[in-house]
């Protein structure tokens, strides 16, 4: 027997009943903040306003750049290939321009062969000789 999910219904100050996901998809906002204003106001003027900047989280807030240019981060980060917690450090940082906007840093010709070379000889990768070392000491 299938189960179907049953959702609370608001009755709001013009007498028409709707649920959280019908706000959520008519006000195009997410179920959780379609959750927040039911439960905070009844008045469909409210519940129906246009998502602001806040509820983004500063997604689109505007940066102004030495250089006077303005950027929001999710266009840095499409600017630049970071994630948007990179350019958020970058800006946190400084606000030049040539650094903030630099394209992201491609690590190209290592040795794999060489690397593992390396950490092979490294005390990690050798038990016998650590436990050595480890009876050694006591």
């Amino acid at each position: 027997m299938p189960t179907t999910k049953s959702f609370k219904t608001y009755t709001l100050d013009d007498l028409r009943e709707i649920t959280a996901p019908e706000l959520a998809k008519q006000a195009n906002i997410h179920i959780k903040t379609a959750r927040n204003r039911l439960n905070r106001s009844t008045d469909p003027k409210e519940l129906f306003k246009e998502a602001t900047n806040a509820n983004n989280k500063g997604c689109f807030k505007t940066y102004t750049l030495d250089d006077g240019s303005q950027w929001t981060i999710p266009q840095m980060a499409a600017e630049t290939g970071l994630t948007r917690q990179a350019i958020a450090s970058r800006i946190y940082l400084t606000k030049d321009p040539e650094k903030v906007l630099s394209k992201k840093r491609q690590i190209h010709g290592f040795d794999v062969k060489r690397i593992s070379a390396e950490m092979q000889e490294r005390m990690f990768f050798d038990p016998l000789g650590h436990w050595a070392l480890f009876n050694k000491s006591v």
